[in-house]
């Protein structure tokens, strides 16, 4: 609401009250006029001519300053009614001080201003013209006077107080409007601050239920890196220990072939030793028939030397086929021994090849046992630091909490400043 419009407000409140206040006094002039002997019929006649027009303005633009001046005008007519009732009465006179006093009310110095002129110009224009309606006794003229400067020894700070009272029921409106606006403003703002830290909790909430899911999520996570870690580990002992059995079995073939080398020259050894014997067994056949034909030469002389010289050469002949055979059968030796040579290199080359990838195949299983480990550690930190963050969001959580109760505490004293400020705003405009 506008400062105008609250002072128009409570303007068009205070004229219709003290128009009530007015109505209800005017009948008091017949009671007054009955009791000092007037006529009251005149005196009513008058008292509603008195309250015709004030009523009018009231109903007309009951909020302005022109219906305030016409009350007061009114007043002071209701007052020069009582003085003439009671035939000049010093005691109705006091009527004039105490309406000036309630004319504050209208919260108009212009008001209280006209009451003055009013009453004053009565005093004036009733002394020269019906002396015995204004004094009951022979007042001279500076008693009018004296009542004149009483009149404005009161007006004086009746205007102020009424001038006053004006710019405090401004004040009123801008301080009641204000306050209007701000808790308005802050039922809003404290509303948002309710929504937000509902939402901020509920995440946080979900936050600190997420981070647990995700450290469960990491538990397994280090404990199945753990296991391939140990079977890592596993591995490459077995790695090392058939690596070094490969490494065993390739020496043992290296010396098998130095055994089939040695044996092959042996075969070789024997094979010329048979090739010897067969030649032997050629030069004694030679010599057998050469004795047996000196023998054939000589007759009977040489008959036993035949006889031993065919023996020789029978001899001879078992011996060369003995060689001859001892010659094959080496040779089928020395047939076996090659392609056992041939075997046994084919093998030592595939023994030593696997112990080259073994050793590879160690290296790798070595380096994955390390990577795994170090991710081991890795995941642990994350895991340290996921703890952390649990911690800190159970914490947040916590806050968050009690930041909402805070905001709920909150809007509850809003809401008890709200009711306060429309009460204030009732009062304001009663």
């Amino acid at each position: 609401m506008k400062i105008e419009q609250h002072l128009s407000r409570y303007r068009q409140v205070a004229n219709r009250r003290y128009l009530g206040i007015l109505l209800a006094q005017l009948p008091l002039a017949a009671v007054i006029a009955a009791y000092h002997g007037v006529a009251v019929f005149p005196v009513l006649a008058i008292a509603a001519i008195i309250a015709a027009l004030p009523a009018v303005a009231c109903w007309q633009a009951p909020a302005t300053r022109l219906t305030a001046v016409t009350l007061a005008m009114a007043t002071m007519f209701t007052s020069a009614l009582y003085i003439h009732a009671g035939k000049g009465g010093i005691e109705w006179h006091f009527h004039v001080f105490a309406s000036m006093a309630v004319l504050t009310m209208l919260a108009d110095e212009f008001a209280v201003l006209a009451a003055a002129g009013t009453i004053a110009v009565h005093h004036i224009l009733f002394f020269f013209v019906a002396p015995a309606s204004l004094f009951d006794y022979q007042a001279a003229f500076p008693v009018v006077l004296l009542h004149a400067a009483f009149v404005v020894a009161e007006t004086i700070p009746t205007a102020m107080i009424a001038r006053t009272l004006s710019r405090s029921t401004i004040a009123e409106g801008l301080a009641t409007a204000q306050l209007k606006m701000n808790a308005e403003a802050l039922d809003e703002h404290v509303a948002a601050i309710c929504k937000t830290s509902g939402e901020l909790s509920h995440a946080v909430h979900q936050q600190a239920a997420a981070v647990q899911q995700s450290g469960a999520s990491l538990d397994q996570q280090v404990e199945y890196i753990g296991t391939i870690t140990e079977t890592a580990k596993r591995s490459d002992r077995l790695s090392s220990e058939s690596l070094t059995s490969i490494s065993g079995g390739a020496e043992r073939m290296a010396v098998l072939d130095d055994r089939v080398r040695e044996l092959v020259a042996a075969g070789q050894a024997i094979r010329t030793i048979a090739a010897t014997v067969q030649n032997f067994a050629f030069q004694t056949n030679l010599l057998a028939l050469n004795a047996a034909v000196e023998a054939a030469r000589a007759g009977e002389a040489g008959a036993g030397f035949a006889v031993v010289a065919d023996e020789v050469r029978s001899l001879s002949l078992r011996s060369s086929q003995a060689a001859q055979q001892t010659e094959e059968q080496v040779n089928l030796v020395l047939a076996e021994t090659a392609t056992v040579r041939a075997l046994s290199t084919e093998v030592r080359q595939l023994l030593e090849s696997a112990v080259s990838q073994s050793g590879a195949m160690a290296a790798e299983v070595n380096g994955l046992a390390a990577q795994s480990e170090a991710q081991r550690r890795q995941i642990h930190s994350v895991q340290i630091a996921v703890s952390e963050i649990g911690r800190l969001s159970q914490a947040n959580a916590a806050s968050a909490a009690s930041a909402n109760q805070s905001a709920e505490a909150l809007q509850r004293t809003n809401k008890s400043l709200r009711e306060t400020v429309t009460a204030l705003v009732s009062l304001s405009n009663s």
